[in-house]
């Protein structure tokens, strides 16, 4: 497992350049146009976009997070999802739960589409649980526990509207 884990970084690592003020690469620009359809679908199209490009930079960092906790309770893929959460979603919107936790950090691992709309739903659940747009991106990023402690220790809303704003803005304005 920790084989496939490190093909997988390589191959994204490979193929994934940083962002520069002049130049998106293919793959940001694929998953940023991804985020905002996937978002739209749940009324939030760069809202999701501000939050791939925060936890990774859409898919810049790579599809592991570099957290120090075990295989299991890692984030993954460029929303930086856990499998706990996953699954709570997959329960919640009624879609198909793989078999295995194998499966489901494969299908986060390679399925960019798969990852993404999971990460748009995770917002809408939080959003619709919270009410309110900045409880609900501090959830995505802390957890509901994590957000009710009504701390941002890491500026996390400030630094995703500051994405918003700037990022994202620059990001459609090039590319629509």
């Amino acid at each position: 497992m920790k084989y496939l884990l490190f093909l997988v970084t390589l191959c994204f690592s490979l193929n994934t350049f940083a962002y520069n003020e002049k130049h998106f690469t293919p793959r940001q620009i694929y998953l940023m146009k991804l985020a905002e359809k996937e978002g739209a679908k749940v009324g939030f199209p760069k809202t999701i976009q501000a939050i791939l490009w925060q936890e990774t930079h859409a898919g810049t960092y790579g599809p592991v997070s570099y957290s120090t906790a075990p295989i299991g309770q890692k984030a993954y893929c460029p929303m930086q999802i856990k499998l706990g959460t996953a699954r709570d979603v997959l329960v919640k919107y009624k879609m198909p739960i793989p078999k295995t936790e194998e499966e489901l950090l494969v299908k986060l691992l390679t399925n960019d589409t798969f990852c993404i709309k999971l990460g748009a739903l995770y917002f809408k659940m939080l959003h619709d649980k919270t009410k309110n747009w900045s409880k609900a991106v501090l959830a995505y990023n802390q957890g509901l526990g994590g957000m009710r402690a009504k701390r941002d220790p890491g500026d996390y809303v400030k630094k995703v509207k500051k994405v918003l704003l700037k990022d994202v803005r620059e990001f459609n304005r090039r590319y629509k």
